[in-house]
């Protein structure tokens, strides 16, 4: 049984060791590929696309000898392919039942997720939250795990488009600064008007005190 999660459009690859138990060598093997009508994919539609490969062609298997056959799927799109692959050859059969749960890249659809994120300047718990969301499905994708990848980016995108909607609201702005350059500004408008304004009429006032104590 060949059974695996994958990435669309990623050829994935296995092996089966078939066995030559009759008394003359076996070749001009052939293949079928089979939908078992279980699936949302059609094994049978790569297959006449070309993008199942098994390499029968040139494998020949002495008496009493095995070889391992290589088994080649480019899955064309997510979803789920289940089938039957039938290897025939010196009228004996093998058959590899095929089980392949396919899945979207979202690699660079997690870093945009990221970038959306910064740019909403939500709370910091909730910053946190989807950080978080985010780190799990990039690192569950890069071990293979394309499942629980697909299922923390789908609970990212969700929070994220709540966000967008107004369902949460964004971090308060720290007002500290504001208040610092407000002040700084008061400060700056007192001295402007006391040396434009008041300092002159300082200056009048003491020449003519000047002139009185002169008189």
């Amino acid at each position: 049984m060949w059974s695996q999660e994958c990435v669309a459009g990623e050829e994935i690859y296995n092996q089966i060791l078939i066995l030559n138990n009759g008394d003359s060598a076996i070749s001009d093997f052939v293949y079928l590929v089979e939908d078992t009508f279980t699936g949302d994919q059609s094994l049978e539609s790569l297959d006449s696309y070309g993008y199942v490969d098994i390499e029968v062609y040139d494998l020949s298997i002495p008496s009493g000898e095995s070889e391992y056959l290589d088994m080649k799927i480019t899955p064309a799109n997510a979803g789920k392919y289940q089938g039957l692959i039938t290897i025939r050859g010196g009228g004996d059969s093998a058959f590899v039942f095929v089980d392949l749960n396919c899945f979207e890249d979202v690699t660079s659809d997690l870093d945009s997720l990221g970038e959306r994120l910064y740019e909403l300047n939500p709370s910091e718990d909730v910053l946190e939250e989807i950080s978080s969301d985010i780190t799990y499905a990039q690192d569950a994708f890069s071990l293979g795990n394309y499942k629980l990848a697909n299922e923390y980016y789908e609970k990212a995108k969700a929070k994220i488009e709540t966000i967008e909607l107004g369902g949460v609201q964004p971090q308060p702005m720290d007002l500290t600064w504001v208040i610092i350059v407000v002040v700084v500004i008061i400060v700056v408008l007192v001295v402007v008007w006391f040396f434009k304004f008041k300092k002159p009429q300082i200056s009048e006032y003491e020449e003519e005190t000047e002139e009185l104590e002169g008189f």
